[in-house]
């Protein structure tokens, strides 16, 4: 939005805001419109904007929960450029861009600013070069394998060390042709490693200490009720090969989604949330496809006993994918949950439904997420926090 636009904007709602003593302009008549002096439109539809705390907003639409800032368009361009860079090594694409900056801000054009970044980027032109696709859908490179370094020996070593081996392969064969003692035996007795053997065969050394940092084969070990044998546990190593699914549905106006399907990463407790039409299976597959296409598809997706997750054609359609599925009770960590750019602290679920209830029915009492209430001294002292999210990351960019 131009900032002309914008200064229109903003005085004709103040001036509403003014004479009407209200928080927010739901309806706005064409004969009002006519009599101003700033001469607005129809077809320029203010009734979609609103003021919060002296800067204007857009007003929650279909696929937006919460009002959005309104950013001119000699910043929108340095906004795009900023989220499209955040990475150095490998930048954001197209879709990434646009979705990041939507969730959070009102762009005017932002396809079109986006597209204009990207065809300037000078990185992402060196990527597409001998790609088949064009860069602004390019595909991401398959990360090469990591070779392990191979430790090198001196001769003497080698013959050393297979010596050894041989010596060892001599000692257990001679010690399991005995009748009183087996094979499994052997590894049992404390005196193994100092017993000497005949002939040139020299003496074993007892066997180094296992490392602290080393995983125990016994704390990898767990009891199974069911099976008196042990089984392994899987330990999750890598973020998004784990994710926990979960649906909640909110008690909204008619006409509006009031379901949501939230995923969480088993490995860095990462809360997405997705905002449903309906709870059909086919509406979930593809929401699915859109998560696994944004970040990465998991190897195993563990849902709530719910009929509505647990439906035939998930299951199905996860299994051509090679993803396990999984039913048990979850409990996903809500206690901060960064929503749409707003974090929310609350204690459990319900709690949390009533503050998404009070976010739609009071929209302009809402406190406004860039605001700096700490304007002491000792607070430019302090370090600022890491950000969590990319959400926090633009906040900060927006703040500076």
């Amino acid at each position: 939005m131009d900032e002309n636009t914008y200064n229109k904007y903003f005085r004709y709602l103040k001036k509403q805001l003014a004479e009407n003593e209200m928080n927010d302009v739901n309806n706005v008549k064409e004969s009002e419109l006519s009599n101003n002096n700033d001469k607005v439109g129809t077809k320029d539809n203010i009734s979609k904007f609103c003021i919060i705390e002296d800067k204007l907003y857009a007003k929650p639409a279909r696929s937006h929960i919460i009002p959005r800032e309104v950013i001119k368009i000699d910043r929108a361009y340095d906004l795009v450029k900023w989220t499209h860079e955040m990475r150095e090594e490998k930048h954001l694409g197209y879709r990434k861009t646009v979705d990041l900056i939507a969730e959070k801000y009102y762009v005017l054009k932002l396809t079109n600013i986006t597209q204009e970044v990207i065809l300037d980027c000078k990185l992402c032109r060196s990527l597409a070069l001998h790609e088949s696709k064009t860069f602004l859908n390019r595909k991401i490179p398959t990360p090469k394998p990591i070779h392990t370094k191979v430790a090198k020996y001196s001769p003497g070593q080698i013959s050393k060390s297979a010596k050894e081996m041989e010596a060892k392969r001599e000692l257990i064969k001679k010690l399991s042709k005995s009748a009183d003692c087996s094979p499994e035996d052997i590894f049992k007795q404390p005196d193994f490693i100092t017993n000497k053997s005949d002939g040139d065969t020299p003496s074993l050394s007892p066997p180094t200490a296992v490392a602290t940092n080393e995983v125990k084969a016994n704390d990898l070990l767990v009891n199974s009720p069911s099976s008196s044998q042990n089984q392994l546990k899987s330990p999750i190593l890598k973020p998004w090969e784990e994710v926990k699914l979960d649906l909640i549905e909110l008690e909204l106006e008619a006409n509006q989604m009031n379901h949501l399907l939230i995923l969480e990463d088993s490995f860095t407790q990462f809360i997405e949330i997705y905002s449903l039409e309906s709870t059909e299976p086919d509406i979930i597959l593809k929401t699915l496809d859109k998560f696994f296409s944004r970040w990465k598809q998991p190897n195993l997706i563990i849902s709530n006993q719910s009929p509505l997750l647990s439906h035939i054609a998930i299951q199905d359609n996860l299994e051509k994918l090679n993803i396990k599925f999984k039913l048990m009770d979850l409990n996903l960590n809500l206690k901060e949950l960064i929503l749409f750019g707003i974090k929310l602290t609350c204690k459990d679920i319900n709690k949390w439904r009533d503050y998404l209830l009070q976010v739609k029915m009071h929209i302009n009492r809402l406190p406004s997420p860039t605001t700096n209430t700490d304007t002491s001294e000792d607070s430019s002292k302090v370090p600022a926090a890491k950000p969590s999210s990319p959400y926090d990351k633009l906040e900060i960019w927006y703040n500076n």
